[in-house]
């Protein structure tokens, strides 16, 4: 298949055990290109770490 309407025209013909097969596969191979930084692993870390001290910060969309 070599374009996305035609991919979309096979998928709406599929019964649905095979369509969720499909978007299985899909979820994973997205899943796999998504890449976790080291920097936003180590806020999420210090993150969990003041929630458990009950510590409190004020909102700042610099921790995206």
């Amino acid at each position: 298949m070599s374009t996305i309407k035609e991919s979309e025209t096979a998928l709406t013909k599929l019964p649905l055990e095979e369509s969720e097969e499909v978007r299985d596969c899909l979820d994973e191979c997205i899943e796999d290109q998504l890449e976790v930084s080291d920097a936003f692993k180590a806020k999420s870390q210090r993150a969990k770490e003041e929630m458990v001290a009950g510590v409190l910060r004020e909102f700042s969309r610099e921790c995206y």
